[in-house]
């Protein structure tokens, strides 16, 4: 019920808090790639009320791809640098002040490929041209580049008094971030007379202050409460231009004539989205918990959440078709300027019923609705596009916890369904991000996890995940396809009907079965080993379900690693490979308009092996 509202639930990450004794811990990390990760964690007792802990982390690795191109970078690699430090101050068993400082830098090569070139069929350079057959080679003539700088800052105040629990958040957030990139990652430019080139250059900024403060019941009260409020705002710029230069005919422009019958030789084509964008949330929240009897519980929440935006857009779009700069054939400058201004609410619920069937198996019956907000897509010139509205969404689960064998052999279950309205679906048009409702979407599915403790050494656990996820009501256009899978424009088939497609990421199959076996020295010492496999059926990454271009192949991926303790406990060493078959998996896909479709692949196989201290 706390944090901001959304749709898919929360992850709520809790650190190690600072303690009131010494401890320390560091580790490093050598591996494929010329992989380096150095980690380390102090706590520090400063007196009797205060205490310090520290944390860092640096991680540096060469690219997984290969780049031929000698005019660019390789990408995929890794550069960070992360530093967290907290302060406790705890006068009192009741009362404690945690303060929170975090700084995050990322300096890395953007990790997109080409998979394919897919081109109108009556455009000069038609058809659908496949690049690379190796996923992991690629041809950038440009000078890569993704930075991002995050701090962060929080306070998070406890109080315990005779009758409730008091906590008070309150963090602030700077991020900036800068990102430039090959946009069109082709062979030769473009399989096109005289070839084309094409950058991205993406900047953006927010600050953001969040504010939350809960009461809560103490531990051994008759009935289990919680209420709250939330508040966010934050303030967003940014701007993503995007630079075409083609030395040939083309077949992108502005207007759907110069679409059809493609652009004259030797233009570049700028476009410049800027945005501005104050975002502000508000909640009251409430759950609580009450026990019928011995066996069985009963839960309810509310939740009312009001959201708001207010923002600016500005659209530039410049054409210069030139026999050389200095004499033009001609010039084109068309600028947008859209403000936009709206709010949303919303009051969302949850009810649950608990039943202990045994001191160690429970079954639970769950319905709650959820809410994201809406929002704007500047950069769309079209009004009609410019709106999105809220998504709304009606879960139920049944499910069961289970412990056998004196807590030896866990084994849960559960069964769900969920119906989704205006899910929002997410996609590239005209240069721009365009956020668009899906009228209805429907996921079920069945997913169980085991545990088996064979013996004290040997360990059996897995996961399985059966799933329907299907698009219910959805229209939509495709940049694959502008002007129609018949290539005339105006011929009413530039919409896509969706219906019955498969929503993103996806699979209809997916599971994990994993062994563990510890084995005993003689010196006290131990050594862990472990070997997992995962598999998931096909996938799709776009709403469109295209095959084989939106498509991600059936694939199984394993990993073995293993861990040496010392007797005591003072250093370990550990090592494995992830990605024993070396399967190529895409991650994602965006559609550029040009027609290039753009990827970001998972990690191909790799070795790591490092070393720590405890003390």
């Amino acid at each position: 019920m706390y944090g901001r509202n959304a749709t898919g639930g929360a992850i709520n990450v809790v650190s190690n808090p600072p303690q009131h004794e010494f401890s320390a811990r560091a580790d490093i990390l050598t591996g494929e790639y010329d992989r380096l990760r150095v980690r380390g964690v102090v706590n520090v007792p400063l007196a009797d009320q205060l205490a310090v802990r520290l944390s860092v982390v640096s991680e540096d690795r060469d690219g997984y791809q290969t780049n031929i191109n000698p005019n660019g970078n390789e990408g995929n690699d890794a550069d960070n640098e992360y530093f967290r430090g907290q302060l406790l101050w705890e006068p009192t068993d009741n009362f404690s002040l945690t303060t929170r400082v975090s700084k995050f830098e990322q300096r890395d090569i953007p990790a997109r490929i080409n998979l394919a070139t897919p081109q109108d069929s009556t455009a000069p350079e038609g058809g659908f041209m496949p690049d690379f057959t190796d996923l992991r080679i690629v041809s950038k003539d440009h000078l890569e580049a993704n930075n991002v700088n995050q701090d962060i800052y929080s306070f998070e105040l406890n109080v315990g008094t005779k009758s409730a629990e008091i906590t008070a958040i309150m963090g602030i957030s700077e991020l900036e971030y800068f990102l430039t990139q090959d946009a069109d990652i082709t062979i030769a430019n473009y399989p096109m007379p005289g070839g084309k080139t094409r950058t991205a250059t993406r900047t953006q900024s927010s600050d953001q202050f969040v504010m939350e403060v809960r009461l809560s019941s103490l531990p051994d009260s008759p009935i289990d409460w919680l209420v709250g409020a939330f508040f966010m705002d934050e303030d967003a710029d940014g701007d993503l231009a995007v630079r075409q230069l083609d030395t040939g005919p083309g077949f992108i422009m502005f207007t759907p004539f110069a679409s059809f019958f493609g652009t004259p030789p030797g233009f570049t084509r700028d476009i410049d989205n800027v945005s501005k964008v104050e975002t502000t949330s508000g909640a009251l929240f409430g759950d609580v918990t009450y026990q019928l009897n011995d066996r069985v519980s009963v839960t309810g929440g509310l939740r009312y959440t009001r959201d708001s935006q207010d923002g600016v857009g500005q659209t530039q779009a410049k054409v210069l078709n030139f026999f050389s700069e200095a004499a033009p054939l001609f010039r084109s400058n068309e600028l947008h300027i859209v403000p936009a201004k709206d709010s949303w609410s919303k009051t969302t619920w949850k009810l649950g019923l608990i039943w202990d069937v045994a001191d160690d198996r429970l079954v639970y019956l769950t319905a709650s609705t959820g809410f994201r907000s809406g929002g704007f897509n500047f950069g769309q010139t079209d009004p009609d596009k410019l709106y999105y509205e809220p998504e709304d969404l009606h879960a139920i689960e049944l499910g069961s916890k289970n412990l056998f064998n004196d807590g030896r052999v866990k084994l849960n279950f559960s069964a769900f369904y969920y119906d989704y309205e205006d899910l929002q679906v997410f996609q590239l048009i005209n240069d721009a991000a365009y956020v668009q409702n899906a009228a209805e979407a429907e996921i079920k599915g069945i997913e169980t996890e085991f545990l088996i403790q064979v013996s004290d050494q040997f360990q059996i656990d897995g996961h399985l995940s059966l799933l329907d996820a299907t698009y219910k009501n959805f229209i939509s256009e495709d940049q694959v396809y502008p002007r129609g899978r018949d290539g005339i424009p105006f011929t009413g088939d530039e919409l896509f009907n969706l219906s019955g497609n498969d929503l993103v990421q996806a699979p209809d199959r997916s599971g994990l079965i994993g062994l563990s076996y510890i084995a005993p020295i003689d010196n006290g010492a131990t050594v862990t080993l472990r070997a997992q496999v995962y598999s998931q059926s096909e996938t799709y990454l776009r709403q469109f379900n295209l095959d084989p271009y939106d498509k991600q192949d059936s694939y199984t991926m394993s990993s073995i690693t293993f861990r040496y303790d010392s007797a005591n406990q003072n250093y370990y060493i550990y090592g494995g490979i992830n990605n024993i078959e070396d399967e190529d998996v895409i991650a994602n896909i965006d559609v550029t308009p040009p027609g290039g479709y753009l990827a970001n692949m998972r990690a191909p196989r790799a070795w790591y092996f490092g070393v720590g201290v405890e003390f």
